[in-house]
């Protein structure tokens, strides 16, 4: 509601301000009053000196290790890898989701990681934007910042290594996240994105013009959106996931790798000129709202992110396709839905609009796939279990409602009927395509399609007409 009211209000002041996603010219007064609104409506302003400085906090966290590194002056950057395990961690329980890393260069604050016990691959920080020579790289463990039950991280693995060509580009120009700041973080709580909304991965997509410049985009996925416009348990239907994943930057390079223009991606999703702090060429961003917009007026006293660019597109990769490739992020998604209680205990229905079925009691379709458009037409699925039953049961609908004009079809992802856990199939009667579910570990498990049969009797279940209802026919 506050959106729009701000949109509203905001468009009749200027009405580039209520077309999302267009440029708004930064000098133009009534660009300068909309942007005011804006920022006094999504935004709160911090007390900096009420939390003791990272800076400052660093001998007092315990050191983890550390290493040598040397900026070559031929225009590498630096990827510093490391593996950290954290046993006894668990994102779904309260006190001990994760192990915060801090990252200090030559004894000042650079960024931190989030040590995830569920994470399987390896952290990547990204040290571009550090001039050229020596520097001396310590990670520390922020047990100030730490849920009360945290593990020690024990870090292994530890690598520097220079980065050329394209990805030495695509790692100059990568932002800096600083992470939203709350009044809670301010009396002394967790930082508000250590427990929630957790920065998962980078995604940097390389785009080549007509008039010889490239067009880098980065985009940021995150454990979760806590207000996405839409009734919590919808998210699912309408996205396939709960995570989030949201253009953060994009710049416009010569071919010398020189910056022609760039834009940020702030609230209401307007897109502006990045006119903040620099660290080299890497702009730090700050989350800014709670469904993950930005702003360009860091604050410097939240928690700063600066994990590596995964991968290299030229087209911006889906959601689901982004987190096929990293699979332990269903993991951390659907435990932050537990720990939230925005997901439903198994075998039940979930309460109101707050709560969606758990995250492994889906079935998971692509967007284009041609299983998923059998289902459409027919909303009907019978499932095939490992005892050789088969059951049917009714979706509704509303799992395949169209996305907005202009915008490409969705993955989705259907909830199964609480009398049906997802352990107990083994495929559906669907056409050849891909779906998956989630299993006990959050791990995708693909089902096998097979040509539709006659369904046989399995149990005493009513039938129902409900999307949530019906059982074994």
């Amino acid at each position: 509601m506050l959106a729009g009211v701000v949109n509203t209000i905001a468009g009749r002041v200027h009405p580039s301000f209520a077309n999302g996603g267009e440029i708004v010219p930064l000098r133009h007064p009534d660009a300068i009053r909309g942007a005011a609104l804006v920022r006094n409506a999504l935004d709160v302003t911090p007390h900096a000196d009420r939390r003791p400085s990272f800076d400052s906090l660093r001998l007092s966290r315990p050191l983890l290790t550390a290493a040598r590194v040397v900026v070559p002056a031929d225009g590498s950057s630096i990827r510093l890898t490391f593996a950290a395990a954290t046993p006894g961690n668990d994102f779904a329980a309260p006190g001990r989701e994760a192990s915060p890393v801090s990252i200090y260069v030559n004894g000042r604050y650079h960024s931190d990681v989030l040590a995830l016990a569920e994470r399987s691959s390896r952290y990547a920080v990204n040290l571009a934007g550090l001039p050229p020579g020596e520097h001396h790289v310590e990670l520390r463990f922020s047990r100030d910042v730490a849920g009360p039950a945290a593990v020690t991280p024990r870090i292994a693995h530890l690598k520097v290594k220079p980065v050329r060509g394209e990805q030495a580009l695509l790692a100059r120009y990568a932002p800096i996240v600083e992470t939203r700041w709350s009044p809670a973080f301010e009396r002394g709580a967790m930082p508000d994105q250590f427990g929630s909304d957790v920065p998962l991965a980078m995604v940097s997509i390389v785009q080549p013009q007509s008039n010889g410049t490239r067009r880098l985009r980065y985009y940021l996925m995150t454990s979760n959106e806590d207000t996405s416009g839409f009734p919590f348990a919808t998210i699912f239907r309408k996205f396939g996931r709960t995570t989030d994943y949201e253009l953060m930057y994009e710049v416009w390079v010569r071919p010398d790798g020189s910056k022609v223009d760039d834009r940020f991606q702030g609230p209401l999703h307007i897109r502006w000129r990045f006119e903040g702090e620099h660290q080299g060429d890497r702009p730090v961003v700050r989350v800014t709202t709670r469904n993950g917009m930005f702003a360009s007026n860091s604050y410097r006293v939240s928690p700063r992110w600066s994990e590596m660019p995964i991968g290299r597109w030229n087209h911006v990769p889906e959601d689901r396709e982004l987190m096929l490739a990293q699979p332990w992020m269903f993991a951390v998604m659907g435990k932050e839905n537990i720990r939230e209680g925005r997901s439903a205990p198994r075998g039940a229905t979930p309460l109101g609009n707050k709560q969606a079925y758990d995250a492994r009691e889906h079935l998971y379709f692509e967007a284009r796939d041609p299983a998923r458009l059998g289902l459409e037409r027919s909303q009907v699925v019978t499932a095939v279990l490992h005892d050789g039953r088969r059951v049917r049961f009714r979706v509704s609908k509303e799992d395949f409602r169209p996305p907005p004009p202009g915008l490409p079809p969705r993955s989705t992802a259907v909830a199964l009927p609480p009398w049906l856990p997802s352990s107990t199939i083994a495929g559906l009667d669907l056409p050849p395509g891909r779906v998956f579910t989630l299993d006990e570990d959050f791990k995708p498990r693909q089902l096998a399609l097979r040509a539709r049969g006659q369904e046989t009797a399995a149990g005493s279940k009513g039938t129902g007409s409900g999307a949530r209802s019906g059982g074994a026919r």
